[in-house]
């Protein structure tokens, strides 16, 4: 059980930060590209 609940805590966390680092890469270098998404997608790999 308390797996379960480490994997819910950590993938909400993850989730959060996904937020984070697209609404700061949108405020800093503008729609034109998602280069938040970029930045997440390479660093979770």
């Amino acid at each position: 059980m308390i797996n379960l609940l480490l994997v819910a805590a950590g993938g909400a966390i993850g989730a959060g930060l996904r937020h984070v680092v697209n609404f700061v890469a949108l405020r800093l270098v503008g729609p034109s590209f998602p280069w938040g998404t970029m930045a997440i997608n390479i660093v979770g790999s």
